[in-house]
């Protein structure tokens, strides 16, 4: 008993000594900058270019002397440059050439500014590399179709991860990834780009397969809002495209193009310059749940050799803004086996602009039509010059 004083004082001091211990631990470890951090993020081995910045961060004096790029020496693989919330000046084109993560404090919040003309902003050349939660403007890039130059560049690299991130004013594309697979894109804005807002795709056999688009907000870009394609409609893509939302571009909202076996869902093309939905030698595809209303020309422009596409509650509606031809509210032309079940193509405006519910063209077969509404347009509900079947399973609806 008279020794239990003492172990009690002495398992007391080791209890402070292990709280000590881990206290120092933890300061050694936390960021050494006010940031507040996603619970999401993985800050393992991450790099600060605060460390070699000069400016102080604001829009008119920026961190620069390439502090993002001295970050990325120091950045082991499977590390992370943090960026703090404020401004970063990029004087030279940014080459991933390593599985990092670059992530920010969120849109608008954490904001990258280039200083580059002929050349793309940064450019992916590894696998397993994610970009999330800043804001990147191109605006002193060569703004013309012929620069071909990207604010953001994953070229032939996979598994990439781009998430809440806004893209604007780009030289031609804001987004643009070429040959790549398992690519996750979520939660994107692009806006203001000279030619495309998001523009993916490959010539390869085996490439621009298994990515996932959704949530992408793409508008006043001047071409498309997005644009994917691949080299072979024969081949699956297994790509998915969800909550994708294009307006007030100057070409298509979505163009889709030589793909096999893709979804698109839950997503709308309103206020376009061409069409809201461009469908190009694409096959088994699904449609479902999307709108694509007030478009210059058609609402959706099926062509050359599109087969086995399914449209099921898809509307199409006061279509033909500024028309080019009266294309009505959707137009088949030279595509086979068309699937429609429960879909809209009227226009219900006061002064009707969309001439047609639907116009056939070409050497279309295979139409079929289920529970579908295609009055009133201007003119009528189908333009069918060349007596192409159509196959009704039910009754057709008049909108009232």
């Amino acid at each position: 008993m008279k020794y239990t004083g003492i172990i009690i004082l002495l398992v007391f001091c080791l209890a402070l000594l292990l709280f000590a211990s881990c206290m120092t631990e933890e300061s050694e470890t936390s960021p050494s900058y006010g940031i507040v951090i996603d619970e999401n993020t993985d800050l393992t081995n991450t790099i600060y270019p605060q460390t070699w910045a000069t400016g102080d961060g604001t829009a008119n004096n920026p961190w620069s002397n390439d502090c993002i790029q001295k970050a990325y020496n120091a950045c082991p693989v499977g590390g992370t440059i943090y960026l703090e919330e404020g401004y970063y000046l990029l004087p030279d084109q940014f080459v991933v050439a390593k599985a990092i993560n670059i992530v920010g404090e969120g849109r608008d919040k954490s904001n990258i500014i280039l200083n580059i003309i002929n050349e793309d902003g940064i450019l992916v050349c590894a696998d397993n590399v994610t970009l999330k939660g800043f804001t990147i403007d191109g605006s002193s890039q060569n703004k013309s179709q012929s620069s071909y130059t990207s604010v953001i560049n994953i070229n032939e690299h996979s598994h990439a991860t781009i998430e809440n991130i806004e893209v604007k004013n780009g030289g031609c594309y804001g987004l643009n990834l070429y040959d790549q697979n398992y690519t996750t894109i979520k939660n994107v804005y692009l806006h203001d780009n000279y030619r495309h807002g998001f523009h993916a795709g490959s010539y390869t056999a085996g490439l621009n397969t298994h990515n996932n688009f959704s949530y992408i907000h793409a508008y006043n870009n001047g071409a498309d809002g997005i644009d994917v394609y691949c080299s072979d409609p024969n081949r699956e893509s297994y790509n998915t495209f969800d909550n994708i939302s294009c307006w007030n571009n100057g070409g298509h909202g979505i163009n889709l193009t030589g793909q096999g076996g893709a979804v698109l869902s839950d997503s709308e093309g309103r206020g376009n310059g061409d069409h809201g939905l461009h469908l190009y030698s694409m096959r088994n595809l699904d449609v479902n749940d999307c709108s694509f209303t007030t478009n210059d020309d058609a609402g959706i422009l099926m062509e050359s050799g599109c087969a086995g596409i399914n449209f099921h509650t898809v509307i199409a509606k006061n279509n033909m803004q500024n028309p080019v031809a009266g294309w009505g509210g959707i137009r088949i032309t030279d595509s086979n086996n068309t699937v429609f079940t429960s879909c809209q193509a009227y226009d219900d405006q006061d002064i009707k602009t969309q001439t047609y519910g639907i116009v056939i063209a070409g050497s279309s077969t295979g139409l079929s039509l289920s529970n579908c509404e295609l009055t009133p347009n201007k003119n009528g509900d189908i333009y069918n010059p060349y007596n192409v079947a159509i196959t009704t399973t039910e009754k057709m609806l008049a909108k009232n």
